[in-house]
């Protein structure tokens, strides 16, 4: 099932408490630039629901409400991997201290979930598990059901037993201003359960 990124994240990260940045979708050069009025500097991107869309030139930077509306007519005209550009999403620019891959996915030879974990980011992920495999760190985990949260506990344990003790200490160590287990925690977008 692949989900455009606005409808993940309004339907799925934001409700189970992951932060998401301010945005609107747009179908439109005119009503980008009235949501970059609404937002202010932000990023455009192509709503579609594949991969490589900033390879393909359907995520840009937008510093002005007239670049907004440029930018967004330029991917409104693209095709990306056989989809046509319908809509965009112009979301609010966040700073980033450093870019992490995180997945989840159904292992199908083992009926597990597998983790993933990079500190090599995610744009360029298929270069790098070519290029360099032992950069990304697979875990099949044990039997858990798809409804089960993840615990800070549990997040950090699948995390150093992803990329090892010493790699999960240097991916949060320069800068953290919180500890490892709310890291890793607001990271996977996981948190303890209220008592």
């Amino acid at each position: 099932m692949n989900f455009e990124e606005h409808v993940a994240k309004a339907r799925v990260l934001a409700p189970a408490g992951v932060p998401v940045p301010r945005s609107r979708v747009c179908g439109s050069a005119g009503e980008a630039a009235q949501a970059f009025g609404e937002i202010g500097p932000c990023v455009v991107k192509a709503q579609v629901p594949t991969g490589k869309r900033g390879k393909a030139g359907g995520i840009r930077t937008a510093e002005s409400p007239e670049e907004a509306g440029a930018v967004a007519a330029a991917i409104l005209d693209l095709s990306i991997d056989g989809h046509a550009v319908a809509s965009v999403l112009v979301e609010e620019r966040v700073p980033i201290a450093r870019e992490l891959y995180a997945a989840v996915l159904h292992d199908w030879e083992s009926r597990r979930p597998l983790v993933l974990f990079s500190t090599e980011g995610g744009m360029d992920i298929e270069e790098v598990a070519a290029e360099r495999p032992d950069a990304i760190r697979r875990r099949t985990g044990g039997p858990m059901p798809p409804a089960e949260r993840f615990d800070v506990d549990r997040a950090e344990r699948r995390c150093r037993a992803a990329i090892g003790d010493e790699a999960f200490a240097a991916a949060y160590a320069a800068g953290a201003s919180t500890s490892v287990d709310d890291a890793v925690a607001d990271a996977l977008g996981v948190h303890a359960p209220a008592d």
